[in-house]
């Protein structure tokens, strides 16, 4: 069996949270999805295995290391197939090389592959929204438009927003319908932060929202209060699976743990002029103040491949 293979998921077997890294993820779906792999055949079924309510499908390097594990099974054929192909429904588990120096890998963990895999081979979206994003209260003014596909949860967009505003994601996060005064958050979050759920964040399609509403507000980091107005301009044609960013104002990305706006616009006056007075204590920060990359933000945002809420809702057994 491949080294690599077997590192990685001993890495993710002993990982130290309940929810694995999207590193680890990542690196597990694009090693598996491009190998080939060995599945013994029986009557043209595969051999699955049945490890109580689980169905797992074997799939070793060596046929020969097959049958000495499986004595009773005696495969009649032998197909060699993508790991995409082994995607069904009725999946709920992957046994990878079974057998003492073998990995299980859990159900949860093998959703998120087949989500993922899956995903990938959906014929492209065919609509998207022509969106600006307006970071409120910043002056100049600060705004990016996008294209974001149709059909994503807002768990997903979360994600997107906060990869385009260069946040780290270490803060809460929500959005608001300022006219029906309705929020859409993690309903867990609501839960444990007692705000309140009109819509979850985690199953919430966009669509349902955007063809309702020309405006939605995304509140990022309670503490610092960053607050951008996603103004939803119209429906458009978009073969594109990804978010595209069109045109941009505004030099410079926001910087976690600033004090918000406030500190933000100081920091940024500081930056353009060295010879200012630093009233408030911000000149320390002005090293941490980066201007915004369009080329590299949309490399990211194009890289975006694993489903956000589907990772989330797995990893929680729904």
């Amino acid at each position: 069996m491949n080294k690599h293979l077997i590192d990685l998921m001993e890495r993710i077997l002993n990982f130290p949270d309940d929810i694995i890294s999207e590193e680890l993820t990542e690196e597990l779906i694009e090693y598996l999805s491009d190998s080939t792999l060995i599945c013994p055949v029986d009557d043209d079924t595969l051999i699955g295995l049945q490890l109580g309510a689980n169905t797992f499908i074997p799939a070793c390097s060596d046929i020969e290391r097959f049958r000495e594990i499986f004595p009773n099974s005696n495969p009649k054929e032998v197909e060699f197939r993508k790991f995409s192909n082994y995607i069904s429904d009725d999946m709920s588990g992957i046994l990878i090389n079974p057998g003492i120096t073998g990995f299980v890998v859990s159900p949860a963990i093998s959703r998120m592959v087949f989500a993922k895999i899956s995903d990938r081979n959906k014929p492209p979206v065919t609509k998207g929204y022509d969106v600006k994003v307006r970071l409120n209260d910043l002056r100049p003014l600060t705004w990016r438009d996008l294209i974001i596909p149709e059909n994503i949860t807002f768990m997903e967009l979360d994600d997107i927003l906060k990869t385009l505003w260069n946040f780290n994601g270490h803060h809460l996060s929500c959005f608001l319908i300022k006219k029906d005064d309705l929020i859409i958050i993690d309903r867990k979050l609501s839960e444990e932060t007692m705000m309140g759920c009109d819509f979850d964040a985690n199953t919430t399609i966009i669509d349902d929202i955007f063809e309702k509403y020309d405006k939605v507000t995304y509140w990022y980091d309670f503490g610092d209060d960053w607050r951008f107005d996603i103004e939803i301009k119209k429906k458009i044609d978009y073969d594109k699976n990804y978010v595209t960013i069109k045109r941009y104002k505004g030099k410079y990305d926001p910087i976690e743990d600033c004090k918000g706006v406030y500190g933000l616009s100081e920091i940024i006056y500081l930056a353009e002029n060295p010879d200012g007075e630093d009233m408030y204590g911000f000149g320390d920060w002005v090293d941490y103040l980066e201007e915004f990359d369009m080329e590299y933000a949309q490399r990211l945002l194009k890289n975006k491949g694993y489903v956000k809420s589907i990772w989330r809702q797995c990893d929680e057994g729904l």
